[in-house]
C-alpha cells in the first residue's frame, strides 16, 4: 500500500520531537510521499491527491485531522484517511487505535490493500 502523509510540523509530538520523528515517519516503508502543512490545507490535500496514493496519513493533532478531513471532503476525496496520534490530546486516534503509536499504525495499515482499509474505515 502506498500511503501519502500530510504532516503538521507545529503539532504536538512533531513540534516537540521535531525533525527526528518526521524523518522516521517519512522513512517508513509504506510512505511514498510527504507534504508539510505550512499554510493552505486545501492546496496540500490537492497536492497529495495528485500523487495518487492508496491512502492519506494525517500526522498531527485533532485540529489538523479535522482540517485535513474537511479539505478532503470538499475535494471529493474518496481515499481512506489514517489519523496518526501526533498531537497533544489525540482524542480521535486514541478512540480508533487505543495506545498504538504512529509507527505501529503505519505498520498495520501496510498489511492491508487500499480496498481493505476503506472497508475497515467504513466499519465493515
Amino acid at each position: 500500500m502506498r500511503i501519502a502523509m500530510l504532516a503538521n510540523p507545529r503539532s504536538g509530538r512533531l513540534a516537540r520531537e521535531d525533525e527526528a520523528l518526521l524523518d522516521a515517519l517519512s522513512a517508513h516503508g509504506s510512505i511514498h510521499a510527504i507534504e508539510q502543512l505550512d499554510g493552505d490545507t486545501a492546496q496540500a490535500v490537492s497536492a497529495i491527491i495528485a500523487r495518487k496514493p492508496d491512502a492519506i496519513a494525517i500526522a498531527g493533532g485533532n485540529g489538523t485531522i479535522r482540517a485535513v478531513t474537511e479539505a478532503a471532503v470538499r475535494a471529493n476525496c474518496t481515499l481512506p484517511l489514517i489519523p496518526l496520534p501526533l498531537g497533544t490530546a489525540n482524542r480521535l486516534p486514541r478512540a480508533l487505535y487505543g495506545d498504538r503509536d504512529a509507527m505501529a499504525i503505519l505498520d498495520g495499515a501496510g498489511r492491508f490493500s487500499a480496498g481493505q482499509v476503506w472497508e475497515l474505515a467504513r466499519g465493515r
